[in-house]
């Protein structure tokens, strides 16, 4: 169902919380672009603020979004346009960093992390 979407990230640095953003909204569509455009957002972010030091950070990153997962992860195909564009580009950004892991947790941390 397409709505607004919107979604929320933090950012922690050896357990430290560097940032948070929470609820930021990003238009209208399906829920599965906004885990997509969350997590691109937070990517920006990291590599807006880090600029060329990226190659010097890797990333662990929890998404409640198995899909997100597995498709970034190369272990689903995407099948959808929209999907795959998304998909690819979170892939480069991810790509800019020394190392990345992407895995899933459960909707209620996020829940309770974030209070939606």
């Amino acid at each position: 169902d397409n709505g607004e979407r919107y979604g929320s990230y933090d950012v922690k640095q050896g357990g430290e919380l560097l940032f948070k953003a929470r609820r930021v909204l990003l238009g209208t569509g399906t829920s599965n672009e906004a885990e997509y455009l969350a997590l691109k957002s937070s990517l920006e972010h990291l590599v807006g603020e880090l600029g060329i030091a990226t190659k010097q950070v890797s990333l662990s990153i929890f998404s409640d979004s198995k899909l997100v997962v597995n498709q970034v992860g190369g272990n689903w195909k995407t099948k959808n346009e929209r999907m795959r564009k998304l998909c690819s580009e979170t892939q480069d950004l991810l790509n800019r960093f020394l190392a990345w892991r992407l895995s899933w947790n459960s909707r209620n941390v996020n829940l309770s992390k974030f209070g939606h």
